[in-house]
């Protein structure tokens, strides 16, 4: 039970460290591994389908000249938030039903 207040910090720093080692190599070899992001983005499904078209929208108002840089900023932020909530949801549902038992 001592962990389990730190449960939504916990999810949030390894899709943290997820996705900045998964985009960080795409970013820097993106001719061999410009891909691999796909990982991450099955890795925050429900989020993912509405920063796709965010993310569309970002390219084409800003047109960087380095997509994956700004992937990788939408889906480090908005991966760590739906992960804490993760988190606090399962925490409160542990807690809930360690409390009738």
């Amino acid at each position: 039970m001592k962990y389990l207040r730190r449960l939504p910090w916990i999810l949030a720093v390894i899709n943290f460290f997820c996705t900045s080692v998964v985009f960080g190599v795409a970013i820097y070899q993106p001719e061999k591994s410009g891909l691999l992001p796909i990982l991450i983005y099955f890795f925050d499904m429900p989020m993912s389908i509405i920063l796709e078209s965010f993310s569309e929208w970002l390219r084409f108002k800003f047109n960087p000249s380095y997509p994956l840089v700004v992937d990788y900023i939408l889906y480090l932020v908005t991966g760590f938030a739906w992960f804490f909530l993760i988190g606090v949801i399962c925490r409160y549902c542990i807690l809930r039903f360690c409390a009738k038992h």
